[in-house]
């Protein structure tokens, strides 16, 4: 079988699809990660198997599944007025659909004030 997780974030936190789904007794579980599951925290799976004898052995394995703090970086310290921004967000649990590649973009007006979104 396989095993997949979903690491919350804020993004998908208080989402109900990301709750809807979920198959934790199957061959194909599927399970929330709500924080680091690293080391004896990790996620363990056993198991008995009988093989055609009839003889049972349990077999269990064990895996990390660790979750990413986000990185803001600026490509300059400083900045003069009409100087262009460059503003990269590296965050391995925001990407939440890996065909798709997503961008954020921050807008700065005098009437809605400053805000950042996802585009498209």
């Amino acid at each position: 079988g396989t095993l997949e997780y979903t690491a919350l974030t804020q993004l998908n936190v208080g989402d109900s699809a990301t709750y809807s789904g979920l198959a934790t007794i199957d061959d194909q579980i599927t399970i929330i990660v709500p924080t680091d599951l690293t080391d004896e925290d990790a996620v363990r799976v056993d198991y008995v198997d009988t093989d055609g004898e009839g003889i049972q052995t349990q077999i269990g394995d064990q895996v990390d599944a660790p979750t990413h703090s986000g990185i803001v970086s600026f490509d300059d310290s400083n900045y003069k007025v009409a100087d262009t921004v460059t503003v990269t967000l590296t965050d391995a649990d925001l990407n939440t659909d890996s065909d798709t590649t997503e961008v954020y973009t921050l807008a700065a007006d005098s009437i809605n004030g400053d805000r950042i979104g996802e585009h498209g």
